[in-house]
């Protein structure tokens, strides 16, 4: 899902419409089984992909419920 634009009152920036947002110091690592951790942020998150999307433990895709930078990074690295 895409969205639009940006919100500038939180900074907010759509990763999957703007992917050079994100910040190229972000780490991907394979655990296998669709499970990735990703560093480089303030903490390590895991991401799960699944055939039916993806799944991250921070806050912007918990409580969000967006595509957030850590599972557009993992989509990308899956993709190299």
């Amino acid at each position: 899902m895409h969205h639009i634009g940006t919100d500038r009152a939180t900074g907010w920036v759509c990763a999957a419409c703007y992917p050079a947002a994100i910040p190229p110091a972000l780490i991907v690592t394979d655990l296998g089984a669709g499970l990735y951790l990703v560093n480089g942020g303030a903490e390590p998150h895991e991401v799960r992909l699944t055939t039916g999307g993806g799944s991250c433990d921070c806050a912007d895709h918990q409580y969000r419920r967006r595509e957030c930078k850590h599972i557009v990074a993992v989509r990308r690295e899956a993709r190299a």
